[in-house]
């Protein structure tokens, strides 16, 4: 069965079930607070232009996409490899949304060792700034 794939803004209703989509390899990968809390869900979409990534109704991951462009994504381990993240970024990264959220270029920090992160942002054509 095809699956649809919705990107859209996180609501304060949304913050248990992205909390629950982050785990601690996870938090720590991408720089969140580890556990990730309830709380540090609500931060997570009250924020920045936080949006998730939908698949046949089921939220999967999220995006977040700061004021100076800085892109951070997330996807729950089980949908991992399909392919999602890089769809949802890729729909985003088009000229629209980004005069949208007003935003000229994305760009992502992404530690040296997440290679799945690695490996969306360079399909997706965005400029990759290491840490550690």
């Amino acid at each position: 069965m095809p699956h649809k794939l919705l990107v859209s803004r996180l609501l304060g209703k949304d913050a248990q079930a992205i909390q629950q989509l982050i785990d601690d390899e996870t938090a720590v990968l991408t720089r969140l607070a580890s556990p990730f809390t309830i709380q540090d869900a609500y931060i997570f979409i009250e924020l920045y232009n936080t949006l998730g990534i939908w698949v046949n109704g089921e939220l999967v991951g999220a995006l977040e996409i700061k004021p100076s462009g800085e892109t951070a994504y997330v996807v729950g381990k089980e949908h991992r490899e399909k392919g999602y993240c890089t769809q949802a970024i890729r729909a985003v990264n088009g000229n629209i949304f980004k005069k949208l959220l007003k935003v000229n270029k994305l760009w992502c920090l992404i530690h040296s060792e997440n290679k799945a992160s690695i490996r969306i942002a360079e399909k997706c054509g965005l400029e990759i700034v290491y840490v550690k």
